[in-house]
């Protein structure tokens, strides 16, 4: 949060999130004094930022504008001086017509010359992607944060080489009442750095900075992240 937050600071105009869920993002930056617009597909996610707006307060409320929509087909017009799509919302674009989409609408939306699209994505762990699918990993126990029953949460998943795709399970077994666990699912297109670069080079951006850490340590091999700052070209 700290990094999108101190990026923003100087930032004229409206900001558009993308993937703006329930409201992470949206509600720190409101509250520094950003209008922003948040969009999202998930109605139920909006409907939770809402919530959570509400409760920030009528000021921070008047700022803020959310839309149901599509990444790939934005319904604003242009003149967006700032772009974000934080936390790996990125890799919810699984083909490429996708993937071209939503970069060309993002050029579209943004100011010509000086507007930034600031996004991050994960950087690939061939390591962690060709993992036994069959067996449980991460296996941690943890409370219930609201009725502080003991869970156990463990994860697995497949990985389509072809797509370039990870299909991910996460596990919330409750050791008390095994019947009330809980699977999720999560899908997660990959982007290597070189083919990442030349998307964004064939869309019209310019990468102008690039971090691998959210505290501003630059893009290594085997950092965590690709933390990408792009300028219209």
């Amino acid at each position: 949060m700290r990094f999108y937050r101190q990026y923003c600071r100087d930032a004229k105009g409206p900001i558009l999130e993308l993937g703006c869920g329930t409201g992470r993002v949206t509600t720190p930056l409101l509250k520094d004094g950003h209008a922003v617009v948040g969009l999202d597909l998930s109605e139920a996610m909006l409907g939770r930022c809402a919530e959570r707006l509400h409760w920030a307060g009528r000021r921070i409320r008047g700022t803020s504008l959310l839309l149901r929509g599509d990444m790939r087909q934005l319904p604003l017009a242009p003149g967006f001086g700032l772009v974000l799509c934080p936390f790996n919302a990125f890799m919810h674009l699984y083909r490429h017509q996708d993937i071209s989409a939503c970069l060309n609408e993002v050029h579209r939306v943004l100011e010509p010359h000086h507007g930034r699209f600031v996004f991050d994505v994960q950087n690939p762990d061939l390591r962690w992607l060709l993992r036994d699918p069959h067996k449980r990993w991460a296996r941690t126990r943890f409370k219930h944060p609201f009725t502080g029953e003991p869970m156990v949460y463990s994860t697995n998943h497949t990985y389509d080489a072809k797509r370039q795709i990870a299909h991910v399970k996460l596990y919330y077994d409750r050791p008390e009442n095994p019947t009330a666990s809980r699977v999720v699912s999560l899908t997660h297109r990959q982007f290597f750095p070189q083919e990442l670069r030349f998307l964004l080079d064939a869309h019209g951006f310019t990468l102008e900075s690039e971090f691998g850490e959210f505290d501003g340590r630059p893009f290594e091999a085997d950092s965590d992240s690709q933390i990408l700052v792009c300028r219209v070209t």
